[in-house]
């Protein structure tokens, strides 16, 4: 009999499912920035290691179960390093409610946005960057669910499987288990701008260390936004000009209820 079907490995984190509600934890002015401009920043996945060094890196044991090929390590290695420069990211909890332990972490004094995981990917995008989006096509929201693993062999225990091809995309995925906690659901985007056309139809490929920082990605409507919540314990005055900047853009807005 023959190995597994190839098809039906698994090599990445599921999705996560549409009716999931999802909380982003954000900073007043990153607030202030959606609400004005109907724009959600999107973050280098390289940065991401701003938080968590170990961010979209491959587990130390992944090598020793590959074939011993040099050539197949450094191209796998450059495609992944490609990846981080060039894939932007916008990071949600999945929670049913809010939580105290990501108000600490992310956004102290801050603001959340609740909503669920289908209405962010049908929210419809005006803007990626300063590319005006061309109705459906590319580039589109995508996500994946975040696999919580501190090693390879604890990735095959989950039942992940390699078949001798570098699983860069899981990796993009990967946090170590200190952060599952966050239970995490990763949105991302690739910027038109960073591919852009000749032409003759070509495609030219910047320096990875020239893409930018961050990716704005503009939405025609915040319709997709179900509510904004404001941090525990913040003051009536800090309130108000939140409260305002909700309903002017007829986002439902609460108090934080814990």
């Amino acid at each position: 009999m023959g190995g597994p079907d190839f098809e039906e490995m698994k090599r990445r984190p599921p999705c996560a499912e549409r009716d999931t509600t999802i909380w982003r934890y954000i900073s007043v002015p990153a607030f202030l920035n959606l609400m004005e401009d109907s724009c959600l920043m999107f973050h280098q996945f390289i940065r991401l290691r701003d938080n968590d060094k170990r961010e979209g890196m491959v587990p130390n044991d992944f090598w020793d179960s590959m074939p011993e090929d040099k050539s197949l390590r450094e191209n796998a290695e450059e495609n992944l390093s490609k990846l981080l420069f060039f894939t932007y990211a916008n990071c949600w909890n999945m929670d049913e409610r809010e939580n105290a332990l990501m108000w600490k972490a992310y956004a102290p004094g801050g603001v959340a946005i609740q909503t669920t995981v289908g209405k962010l990917m049908d929210a419809k995008l005006a803007r990626v960057m300063s590319t005006d989006s061309k109705g459906n096509g590319w580039p589109k929201i995508e996500q994946c669910t975040i696999e919580y693993a501190d090693s390879w062999a604890e990735l095959k225990e989950k039942g992940y499987r390699h078949n001798d091809i570098p699983l860069n995309f899981l990796f993009l995925h990967l946090k170590r288990k200190a952060f599952r906690g966050e239970a995490e659901v990763r949105f991302r985007i690739q910027s038109p701008e960073n591919f852009p056309v000749q032409a003759n139809g070509s495609f030219i490929t910047p320096k990875p260390e020239d893409a930018p920082h961050w990716c704005p990605v503009t939405f025609k409507t915040l319709d997709w936004i179900d509510q904004v919540v404001t941090a525990p314990s913040t003051s009536e005055w800090a309130t108000k000009p939140i409260q305002r900047a909700a309903e002017k853009k007829r986002v439902r807005f609460s108090a934080s209820g814990i």
